[in-house]
């Protein structure tokens, strides 16, 4: 894969230089900047998309920056009143959702034919249409490499992405089922499962992206649009049951003798259904297998109570089994509409026209991006400043350089947000030293057609692969990209002066001092900040389930319970500066394992409200669950708060075991009736499922505030890091 991008970034990079200087192009730089930034986007649908807004953002920039030159050339106070506004809103919407590419582009092309022309407020127009002639051939150049000569189609990646969710889910369902019956009810935890559950989010995030690009690309995939979505939300919550099947039975229990042979069976079946989904193209509808196992355990069931066997059984065994065998009516209730949906894609005749999918999304923005827009705005009005008045080496980069550097920070993969900014100036400053002695020696031999076009290919080969590599554009690769691009400004082609390679370092080091100033005294988005930001947001979702919700609320909040703890867990990886305690870093993935197992028990016990139970046994369970329910929305809000305030609570809380224990009476009660033949309703295994479920969130809860009391919030709340 790196290798792959590297190539297609350096064959594009070459054909882009190639028809810029053939057209007679002024800067066949923007030509190369742009193929850069067009081919980190993999598939073909993504590449179209990215194009078309690239086009379109950049003709608004053009036009927006030649009207504040040449009609206010002459009123400075508005032309820098006006750039800040545009790479404000710029910014702010490229984390919107609504056409974000095309507004950064705007902002971007704006502040080039703004800081290009301000002294000469007559080229605006040229200055403006020949950028957007280079950015126009970067586009077609890019196109013709990644859609073309070496197509990456989003549908191919999406059957195959499919194919290896339902691969991992079927490893931590075969980890959890031999649990079951092989392993004590005392075994420790499995360390390895816990590296299945932090990246199988990462996985829905690009299945997502994939159905937007997908659609993109062919109509044949739009049409089955509403199936490939839903398959989505099947297959997380199918890894959702996989997850909750962490009970295990005593060695003496009596259901390893009873039922063994039936459950081996559903086991079996589910593994073998697992493969079958994962290696074939074709399946058929349903599973006759997998049903009649499912039967056969029913009926044994059934039996055993009538007969008596299973009145002797102690509760938490039944109560355990229980949430075990819901768990897995779940995941073959699931695995049985993602068949349908698979038989459909591949079986049913094409439609041309894609179903309804309901309203367009509504249009979101995060406080984030609102500050980021403000602190992108300041940046990019600081640097036009200063170039104008100062005159410094670099000056026709640095503008754009240093806003691009703020817009983009949080998107670094593996990064620090803005914490240690200032040590990546003094890096990155460094870096660049052996960079521009090479140019030294290096640029007289550029003039040579051959030598320019070798010194483009392994650039951007080692760009696109390092990118690649990276799962991203980091701080340092894109430092690298400016200084890479800044080279080919040059032209080599004709004398290079001294003064130009300084200046090429210079320009990418001052927008980095400029930017990280701005990142770093205003709004700083640092580790710690962010990980009580994410601990909160989980704990609020974890709350609002244990109320009504609507189905679209429901929907949003099961999705971020799935995605933020990878999240979290990036930003706890990465504390390791002084100010965090010994051994702080491991405490905090503690809870945050515990915390996705609370999220997991809400979503279980929830079903409680779905289920059919006969009418005394629901007076009996609602007499109860008010202050079940009321006492753990006050542990969560508590949970929040010492997030919110950076500072735990030292005194121990209310045990929500101890307000879960009253329910326990008449629940052992129900329970007992059941196991012993005198009470019989269809629910009765997927309710003490769910009351399994929903004791486990009480003990869980407890477990949660108890490790928050050994945190030292306090230490590393506050700024630090410099």
């Amino acid at each position: 894969m790196p290798i792959q991008q590297g190539l297609k970034m350096a064959l594009g990079g070459m054909l882009a230089f190639y028809v810029a200087l053939w057209q007679g192009l002024g800067s066949p730089s923007w030509c190369i900047f742009t193929v850069v930034v067009l081919t980190l986007a993999q598939y073909v649908g993504a590449i179209a998309e990215k194009s078309v807004l690239r086009a379109i953002g950049t003709v608004a920039g053009a036009l927006l920056g030649i009207w504040l030159v040449g009609s206010h050339g002459s009123e400075p106070l508005f032309v820098m009143g006006g750039c800040f506004v545009i790479a404000a809103c710029g910014t702010m919407m490229f984390g919107g959702n609504r056409y974000p590419y095309a507004f950064f582009l705007a902002a971007l092309t704006t502040l080039v034919v703004v800081n290009n022309t301000m002294t000469d407020p007559s080229n605006a127009w040229h200055t403006g249409v020949a950028r957007t002639e280079e950015i126009c051939v970067g586009i077609v150049a890019s196109m013709i490499v990644t859609a073309v000569v070496w197509p990456r189609y989003a549908r191919t990646e999406y059957r195959r992405n499919i194919r290896s969710a339902l691969r991992d889910i079927g490893n931590v369902a075969t980890e959890r089922i031999r649990r079951l019956l092989e392993t004590d009810a005392t075994s420790g935890p499995d360390p390895e499962m816990q590296k299945f559950v932090t990246s199988f989010a990462t996985r829905m995030n690009t299945l997502r992206l994939l159905i937007r690009y997908g659609q993109r690309e062919s109509q044949y995939f739009k049409a089955r649009l509403p199936i490939r979505m839903k398959m989505i939300g099947e297959v997380n919550a199918c890894f959702e049951a996989a997850v909750s099947l962490g009970q295990r039975l005593p060695r003496q229990s009596r259901y390893r003798d009873l039922v063994a042979t039936e459950l081996r069976d559903i086991h079996g079946q589910l593994i073998r259904e697992f493969k079958d989904l994962d290696t074939e193209e074709s399946v058929e509808r349903t599973n006759p297998e997998l049903a009649g196992a499912i039967e056969r355990c029913d009926q044994r069931l059934a039996e055993l109570r009538e007969q008596g066997a299973t009145k002797n059984i102690p509760i938490q065994e039944a109560m355990d089994f229980s949430a075990h065998y819901t768990a897995l009516l779940d995941i073959a209730a699931r695995l049985r509409i993602i068949r349908d949906c698979l038989y459909q894609i591949h079986n049913l005749p094409e439609v041309l026209t894609p179903r309804n999918t309901g309203k367009p999304e509504p249009f979101e923005l995060d406080a984030f991006w609102i500050r980021n827009g403000i602190k992108g705005g300041l940046t990019a009005t600081l640097a036009l400043l200063y170039v104008n008045w100062l005159n410094p080496p670099g000056g026709a980069a640095l503008p754009f350089a240093a806003w691009l550097f703020t817009s983009m920070s949080r998107t670094y993969p593996g990064g620090e947000g803005d914490r240690r900014a200032f040590t990546y100036v003094i890096r990155a400053a460094l870096a660049g030293i052996p960079y521009t002695l090479l140019l030294l020696v290096l640029t007289p031999f550029l003039s040579d057609y051959f030598v320019m076009n070798c010194f483009l290919f392994i650039g951007l080969f080692l760009l696109g692969y390092t990118i690649a590599n990276q799962g991203g554009i980091s701080l340092y690769a894109q430092c690298g990209m400016l200084f890479f691009v800044g080279t080919v400004a040059m032209n080599p082609q004709n004398p290079v002066s001294y003064q130009a390679i300084i200046e090429n370092y210079f320009g990418v080091v001052l927008a980095l001092v400029l930017s990280s100033l701005i990142q770093r005294l205003l709004w700083p988005v640092l580790p710690q900040h962010e990980i009580r930001k994410l601990f909160t947001e989980y704990f609020a979702c974890c709350r609002k389930l244990l109320s009504p919700v609507s189905a679209a609320e429901f929907d949003h909040l099961q999705d971020r319970l799935a995605l933020i703890p990878p999240e979290a867990a990036s930003w706890i990886r990465v504390t390791t500066t002084p100010e965090y305690p010994p051994g702080e870093t491991q405490k905090l993935i503690g809870l945050l394992h515990s915390a996705q197992h609370l999220g997991y028990s809400i979503l279980s016990a929830r079903k409680i409200s779905e289920l059919d139970i006969p009418a005394g046994i629901r007076t009996q369970l609602d007499a109860n669950m008010k202050s079940i329910e009321q006492g753990s929305r006050e542990a969560l809000q508590a949970l929040e708060d010492a997030f919110i305030k950076g500072k735990r609570n030292p005194t121990k809380s209310v045990s929500q075991f101890a307000i879960f224990q009253p329910i326990e009476k008449p629940l052992s009660k129900v329970r007992q009736s059941y196991l012993s033949g005198a009470l019989n309703f269809p629910q009765a295994i997927p309710f003490l499922g769910a009351i399994d479920f929903l004791e486990t969130t009480t003990r869980t809860l407890d477990q949660c505030a108890e490790q928050l009391r050994g945190l030292e919030l306090e230490a590393y709340s506050g700024d630090y890091a410099l």
